[in-house]
């Protein structure tokens, strides 16, 4: 059941109305921003929520049932809180919406609450963006548990299901033993998705690892690595990205570098010696095999 304060039910049912749509977007670094499709920023709650014409939403409906409600959130790219490099870093990913309604005459009157739940897919095309927003009914339709699977389901290397010690070393061959996890500044920039280090790093898997930037423009962004090759041998280490990072990256920007891991359970067992925590089930039937006629 939605709530209209008093103030504000008395202003819908008179004759001449003044309202106005509020969106508050909490980024996941905490960073509160206001808008609304007012002509003028209206300050609400100690939140300035600023003036975007060419903002709106699609239509709002809900449902009592366990059905998920959207909508769609379009608008110009005219506040330069907002840019195509900040929504392209993912700080915009999973950030918390709220929308409401006063009367911009009076907004003493109160706020009726239209919606709330988080952003989704965000798109930017020629200057415009339009940002899916999910209701709170969405996080019931994930699918909760683990399904059975050859390779490894550990979410990463050295999280809390993998439990390996990224501060060790592994044998990387004629390279000996190397670090798991280091940290390096840039030498050189090919282009945006081919960044060089100077760490003679291990390279015989050459995939799967990740980039985080502990400095610089993109500090706190990581990126998959989709290729380590060391063309000009060992301390000249290129590493080919699978996205750019949405910052320029500079020669000095320092950041940690993970060694990948493939999720097999050879290589666990092998590269890793961490078969103990290995989260799959290598040998376990396939379907062709449970399915398959008797003979």
């Amino acid at each position: 059941m939605r709530t209209i304060p008093a103030g504000l039910l008395t202003h819908l049912q008179g004759g001449t109305l003044t309202p106005a749509i509020l969106i508050t977007v909490t980024r996941t670094d905490g960073l509160v921003m206001g808008f609304t499709n007012a002509d003028t920023d209206i300050v609400y709650g100690g939140v300035t929520f600023e003036a975007s014409d060419g903002m709106g939403t699609t239509a709002m409906q809900q449902t009592a049932g366990t059905g998920v409600d959207n909508l769609d959130i379009m608008g110009a790219l005219s506040s330069a809180r907002i840019t195509p490099a900040d929504i392209a870093g993912g700080l915009y990913d999973e950030a918390a919406i709220s929308i409401q309604l006063i009367n911009r005459q009076s907004p003493g009157d109160g706020a009726m609450l239209l919606f709330t739940g988080y952003l989704g897919q965000i798109t930017e095309e020629d200057g415009s963006f339009k940002a899916e927003v999910r209701s709170l009914m969405q996080r019931l339709k994930q699918t909760v548990g683990e399904v059975t699977c050859a390779s490894c389901r550990a979410k990463r290397l050295g999280d809390l299901q993998c439990k390996l010690d990224l501060s060790g070393t592994i044998d990387a061959g004629v390279l000996g033993m190397v670090p798991i996890q280091v940290t390096k500044p840039v030498t050189a920039v090919v282009d945006l998705l081919n960044i060089k280090f100077n760490c003679g790093w291990r390279n015989d898997q050459g995939t799967f690892g990740t980039l985080k930037f502990t400095a610089g423009l993109n500090a706190g962004i990581e990126r998959d690595i989709k290729r380590h090759t060391q063309p000009g041998g060992v301390g000249n280490d290129l590493m080919t990205l699978r996205l750019p990072f949405p910052y320029a990256v500079q020669v000095g920007d320092s950041a940690v570098l993970t060694s990948g891991c493939d999720r097999s359970f050879a290589v666990c067992v092998t590269t890793f010696n961490n078969g103990i925590n290995f989260h799959g089930e290598e040998a376990l039937p396939t379907n062709d095999v449970t399915t398959q006629m008797g003979r």
